[in-house]
């Protein structure tokens, strides 16, 4: 049993928090929380932006302003979503309302 238990911290270490977890902390102001998301989600945003921009400079823009929007409206998350599901929505709604090229 005690074995058990040694493996159910380590496989949580490997994990880390959720995205939820992480979405509470980043509305308290965490800037690690914010950081882990980042580093968690902004790759696969990334490849989403440049798919609909096709221009890298202005896809690395857009990923800033959707991860700059994520820290504002954190609060405002309901959780009828998933986190990263969330996260493209905020992009594909920063991406429509802000279509420069």
């Amino acid at each position: 049993m005690r074995k058990s238990h040694a493996h159910e911290i380590q496989f949580r270490s490997v994990n880390g928090p959720t995205d939820q977890t992480l979405i509470d902390a980043i509305a308290g102001g965490s800037q690690v929380a914010m950081r882990t998301l980042y580093d968690r989600h902004s790759t696969r945003v990334y490849r989403f932006l440049l798919r609909i921009v096709c221009n890298e400079a202005r896809a690395e823009e857009l990923l800033s302003e959707v991860f700059t929007d994520v820290w504002k409206q954190s609060g405002r998350f309901e959780g009828r979503s998933q986190v990263a599901t969330w996260i493209v929505d905020c992009a594909v709604y920063g991406t429509l309302s802000n279509p420069q090229a």
